[in-house]
């Protein structure tokens, strides 16, 4: 009578000292963004809040810059961000301005990798900025 082998699990995924460092920075501009804006930023409710990037995250040279995240909920970020593209544009550069807007736009299209270090010092950047969160 044949028998099965017995099914193994899968060996764990340890995770790379670059993929630790994108989800610290992660999890620390989310505190960073909620701590900022406190409520949706395009209607001032409390619902239902997502931090939500002009630029997307896959774009590591803004995915953590100040001025490309807001507070939206998440009708007006599907809405906007995936449905209306030109109507999150324009509330974006009511947001900032628009030199400011086109300053992100500037560091969005600049292309370089993005390297371990480069995300140690945006950690620590992070750190800094979310111990003086209060002074928003």
């Amino acid at each position: 009578m044949y028998r099965f082998p017995k099914k193994t699990k899968p060996a764990k995924h340890n995770k790379t000292n670059r993929q630790k460092l994108i989800k610290s920075n992660d999890d620390l501009f989310r505190q960073i963004i909620r701590i900022r804006d406190k409520v949706c930023q395009a209607g001032g409710g409390r619902e239902n809040l997502q931090v939500v990037h002009y630029w997307t995250r896959g774009n590591k040279r803004v995915r953590w810059d100040l001025d490309n995240a807001c507070l939206l909920n998440a009708g007006k970020h599907i809405y906007w961000a995936h449905v209306h593209h030109d109507q999150f544009k324009e509330f974006w550069i009511k947001r900032l301005g628009k030199e400011k807007f086109e300053a992100l736009e500037l560091r969005a299209r600049y292309v370089a990798p993005v390297k371990e270090f480069d995300l140690i010092i945006i950690n620590q950047e992070l750190k800094k900025i979310l111990e003086h969160c209060p002074s928003f």
